[in-house]
């Protein structure tokens, strides 16, 4: 996951160049642009709200990119958590000076706010959809456009007693088939104590 998400980072700080979160981003980007630091590079900022080791193992991700070539510096902004990030890119984006890049979520709202722009054109053959999971890709596209990159994903996990649900006389594989067949299992149970 480490790889793809280096993979990610790197892809989306080369195409940040080029484009931004939205035509604010695009001015603001003008300016980091025009900032480069001694060795040339263009510095961007890329805004998260991760913590603990998650926070450090992106620190050690931005490191890895920017000594990996001599193009685009990440200046990595560090956040306490999403809704600290989000808050922080709405004042920015008003502001005229958002970041070139954030990890954020609901990007199908984003898009209809015009806060990201359409990275599609801007893809070429390093670029394979297929490297990322479908269930990852699915809610960074609208519209079969990209507009963004999951920089890691998560996995919901949950433990039952299978002997426990047959003794109520319930399948497992039916209980567990969508959210909301085991919410409403949950509350028939609630009725019944």
């Amino acid at each position: 996951m480490k790889k793809i998400f280096k993979t990610a980072l790197l892809m989306l700080c080369a195409l940040m160049i080029f484009t931004g979160c939205s035509s604010s981003a695009k001015n603001a980007m003008k300016t980091e642009e025009k900032t480069a630091d001694s060795k040339g590079k263009t510095e961007i900022q890329f805004w998260y709200g991760l913590g603990s080791v998650a926070g450090e193992t992106m620190k050690e991700i931005i490191k890895e990119f920017n000594e990996s070539q001599d193009k685009v510096k990440v200046v990595g902004v560090q956040q306490a958590d999403y809704n600290e990030t989000f808050q922080k890119v709405q004042a920015a984006i008003a502001a005229n000076e958002p970041p070139a890049v954030y990890i954020g979520s609901n990007i199908e709202l984003r898009v209809k706010d015009g806060m990201l722009a359409d990275l599609t054109k801007y893809m070429d053959d390093r670029t394979h959809i297929d490297d990322y999971l479908e269930v990852f890709m699915k809610p960074a596209m609208v519209d079969d456009k990209v507009y963004g990159f999951p920089a890691y994903g998560t996995t919901q996990v949950i433990y039952y007693r299978k002997d426990l649900l047959e003794k109520a006389g319930l399948d497992p594989k039916e209980v567990f088939n969508t959210w909301e067949i085991l919410l409403n299992i949950q509350r028939k149970s609630k009725t019944r104590a």
